[in-house]
């Protein structure tokens, strides 16, 4: 999966069909970054492979 710079190898991932353009991210790629939010702006600062 890439996520900007960033790509993460050997995740689990399902495939559903949908009628939204939205993609759902587990937190099996989701822990490998840290999430920020304030107000209406998120930040995503990647934290590194899973230990």
């Amino acid at each position: 999966m890439s996520l900007g710079p960033f790509t993460l190898y050997d995740l689990s991932a399902v495939i559903m069909p949908s009628q939204s353009e939205e993609i759902l991210l587990g937190m099996n790629a989701l822990r490998r970054f840290e999430l920020i939010q304030r107000g209406s702006q998120m930040t995503i600062t990647y934290s590194g492979p899973e230990q």
